[in-house]
């Protein structure tokens, strides 16, 4: 996460060279997670520039089989039918033939152990078997740079000790640059370089004089403004601040509910525009206005969706639009209630209003929306780094619908259901839902013996 609510990360200059073994090592908050999201794009905003290959800036395209990133949580990616799949999925991206693909996909998946499991599910594979084919998944294009969050995660001791040497010098036909982020310095593990991290700050130690770089971050500049994640909360003082969260609710409420339940332009364009005044007067236009662009990414998905259940004609497109400007009006006036009220504020306040259990649905679902729309910019981003063509000006070809709907919006689908689950399982803990005539405190495990 980012250090602190208004605290910049601040990365001076520093090269990573080929061959390059680097441990990125800090506390947590310190700002690692967030250096990795700003390697591979996926960070909030970005002040300076970063070179890859001595090339200058480079889009997610042109890392495709060059930069392979492994996150903390690489099962959220998974969407192909088998483990085999999912390793070759980025190697049909580069238009590797059919035979090649699978080579190279078996050649991995046999040396990180999970040949045997290429037919399986990657759902079906354990916790740690997961964060292997993930490891895999960027190994099979044996790209010249690996940024690794946490790679050891849900490893055994006898996995752990068969990486390391591999991490730290390569196999005998591939050796990489590689980064390496971490809680601690990683033992075992022969490193060039170490970096730490500090409140947001790294200093870096004496670099080896290795080949050319692989990437680099120069050109510093004044750090632009920063908004944060989209829906987080940003604090402040305005009279917007200030106001009960529980009738900024009902305004939000009134006026997203005016937006979408007329046919009118105008009312929509009204509701629009009165948002966009409260949030000048709290200062968040800049917050709320990068919010209102991502509403706008779902519009094209609806449209092709609406046309796809009825017809291509241009009066169906324009009532299908139509329907997503209100959708997108109404959706203003939360973005604006996430931005100026603290999720435990709103919960306390709409208590009064509201049963207990509906007012934790509501602020619990303020809490997630943050965490969804990072995780969505995350996963996209990642995908895109895999060869998945998540281009919204050419959505209506059908090689990109099938991407957006398979590498996105199934990955994503699923994990919003696991976080209303967890949800459910908090609500149930605190006694909001649930059988009335089993209360979960007086749940127990296995019986004593002898009872009944």
């Amino acid at each position: 996460a980012w250090p602190g609510p208004a605290r910049p990360l601040l990365v001076d200059d520093f090269i990573i060279r080929e061959g390059q073994t680097i441990g990125l090592t800090g506390p947590n908050g310190s700002g690692k997670s967030s250096f990795f999201a700003a390697l591979a794009g996926l960070g909030p905003e970005r002040a300076g520039a970063l070179r890859w290959f001595g090339q200058g800036q480079a889009k997610p395209a042109d890392l495709v089989g060059r930069v392979g990133f492994l996150s903390q949580n690489p099962e959220r990616q998974f969407f192909n039918e088998t483990v085999r799949e999912e390793v070759s999925f980025v190697l049909h991206r580069q238009n590797r033939p059919a035979g090649e693909a699978v080579g190279l996909a078996d050649k991995w998946l046999g040396r990180l152990g999970l040949g045997p499991a290429a037919g399986q599910r990657p759902q079906e594979l354990s916790f740690g078997q997961q964060h292997l084919l993930g490891l895999a998944m960027i190994l099979a294009s044996e790209p010249a740079l690996l940024v690794l969050d946490e790679p050891f995660t849900g490893l055994d001791d006898g996995w752990r000790a068969y990486l390391k040497p591999f991490l730290s010098r390569g196999w005998p036909d591939y050796q990489p640059a590689v980064l390496i982020l971490g809680h601690d310095e990683p033992a075992g593990l022969e490193l060039d370089e170490i970096w730490r991290f500090q409140e947001g700050r790294v200093v870096t130690g004496q670099s080896a004089s290795l080949s050319r770089p692989v990437a680099a971050i120069a050109e510093k500049r004044p750090p632009k403004r920063r908004f944060g994640y989209p829906g987080q909360y940003q604090p402040g003082h305005s009279r917007l601040h200030g106001c009960s969260p529980a009738w900024k609710f009902i305004l939000m409420t009134l006026l997203a509910s005016a937006a979408i339940l007329t046919r009118s332009p105008w009312i929509s364009l009204g509701v629009g525009l009165i948002t966009a005044g409260l949030a000048a007067s709290a200062g968040l236009a800049g917050a709320v206005f990068r919010d209102f662009k991502l509403l706008l990414l779902p519009v094209p998905l609806m449209v092709l969706f609406y046309c796809l259940r009825f017809s291509f004609d241009w009066s169906v497109v324009a009532e299908a639009l139509a329907i997503g400007g209100r959708l997108i009006a109404a959706g203003l006036p939360f973005l604006l209630l996430q931005r100026s009220t603290d999720p435990e504020r709103l919960q306390k306040s709409l208590k009064r209003f509201l049963s207990a259990r509906n007012a934790f649905l509501l602020a619990a679902g303020a809490k997630i929306a943050p965490l969804i729309f990072r995780e969505t910019l995350a996963l996209a981003g990642l995908q895109r780094l895999r060869g998945a063509r998540l281009y919204c000006k050419k959505i209506f070809r059908k090689e990109v619908i099938n991407d957006w709907l398979m590498a996105f919006c199934l990955p994503l689908i699923i994990r919003v259901l696991e976080l209303a689950d967890q949800m459910s399982v908090i609500a149930r803990l605190r006694g909001l839902e649930g059988n009335p005539a089993a209360p979960i405190h007086a749940q127990s495990g296995p019986q004593a013996p002898g009872e009944e």
